[in-house]
């Protein structure tokens, strides 16, 4: 049961209430019924003052009249307020009994598909992999679990000692796809944990891989096309052949990456870690370096074109065949790079 939600009043309450309304009705008749006389007596001074003229008795009834039209009003307005409160209250059970209802729903969903997962036949864990999505997209709040769910799944299953060659099982790569579309939705910020798991050619194109942990991991082929992976942990993956066009890197740890013929181009990969990467005919066209660390990186054959490296570390890397024309390296620290400062 989620923080805003109404809790329903006990078995008896109900009952209670309408005992309540009951008694409220009663009372408020006999008040009408028995109160004005006496209001009215008491309105006239005993004795009357000297040349005060005693009501008639039609204007004593009139007067009666008066007061209880006027408890009439009040207690109508009363009975109005109260049944009021007592629909609201109603539909607050009813809309608490249905949502009940749907979590029941789901948990039967969510308990089929976590079986289905577990099957020998392929079409059956495909069917569990996109009940678990159609759960996920219908309740935000069980976002997260099936999200780690799903990474656990892809994890565990992930083939060892694969080339380049080798494609993801077909079950593992919907699990992957449905990671990406998964992590777009309800503003997602859960941190996918897809560590030391081989993800070639995973389709990743506008996933929301915020903060995600991805060390070590293998993602030859993978496409991550405008992927948000800002604050991910990358160090040591393998990204050769990586399409990460226009992806936001923005803070991201690639230490010790592997991208050799990778596309960053317009990436944006400012502050970003690469110490020790092996960028090896990587496509870094128009790409923003700003602040970005490369230092001992390898970056032979590289294309830098239109580049920011501003303030970028670049000590110690190698820079030998970079096209680098547009790059602009104002303020970057380019001591002891190979093919650096005297050349560019």
């Amino acid at each position: 049961m989620e923080a805003n939600d109404v809790i329903p009043i006990r078995p008896w309450g109900g009952a209670l209430l309408i005992l309540v309304l009951a008694v409220a009705v009663a009372s408020a008749v006999a008040a009408i019924m028995w109160l004005p006389p006496i209001i009215v007596s008491a309105d006239i001074p005993s004795p009357a003052p000297p040349g005060a003229v005693a009501l008639t008795e039609a204007e004593r009834l009139g007067a009666i009249s008066a007061v209880r039209q006027h408890m009439l009003w009040a207690a109508g307005g009363l009975i109005a307020i109260i049944t009021l409160i007592f629909t609201w209250r109603r539909d607050q059970i009813a809309r608490f009994g249905a949502r009940l209802d749907r979590d029941a729903n789901f948990t039967t969903r969510y308990t089929e598909a976590i079986a289905q997962l577990g099957s020998e036949e392929p079409s059956i864990r495909l069917g569990g992999i996109y009940a678990l999505e159609r759960i996920a997209t219908d309740s935000p709040r069980d976002h997260p679990t099936i999200l780690e769910v799903l990474a656990a799944y892809v994890r565990e299953g992930s083939p060892a000692g694969t080339t380049p060659q080798v494609k993801l099982r077909q079950d593992l790569a919907a699990a992957v796809t449905v990671i990406g579309r998964l992590s777009q939705l309800h503003s997602s910020t859960w941190p996918v944990n897809l560590s030391s798991t081989y993800l070639g050619y995973a389709e990743l194109a506008g996933a929301n891989l915020e903060g995600a942990n991805l060390n070590d991991s293998v993602l030859l082929y993978a496409t991550m096309t405008g992927a948000n992976l800002r604050g991910a942990r990358l160090s040591k993956a393998n990204l050769s052949d990586v399409n990460l066009t226009d992806a936001n890197l923005e803070g991201a740890e690639l230490y010790g990456v592997l991208a050799q013929d990778a596309y960053f181009d317009y990436a944006i990969l400012e502050d970003a870690r690469l110490d020790g990467a092996r960028l090896i005919g990587t496509q870094l066209r128009g790409a923003k370096l700003k602040g970005a660390v490369l230092a001992e990186a390898e970056m032979t054959d590289a294309n830098l074109v239109g580049a920011d490296l501003t303030g970028a570390d670049l000590s110690k890397a190698n820079l030998l065949q970079v096209a680098r024309p547009g790059v602009d390296f104002s303020g970057a620290d380019l001591s002891e790079a190979i093919n650096g400062p005297s050349e560019i």
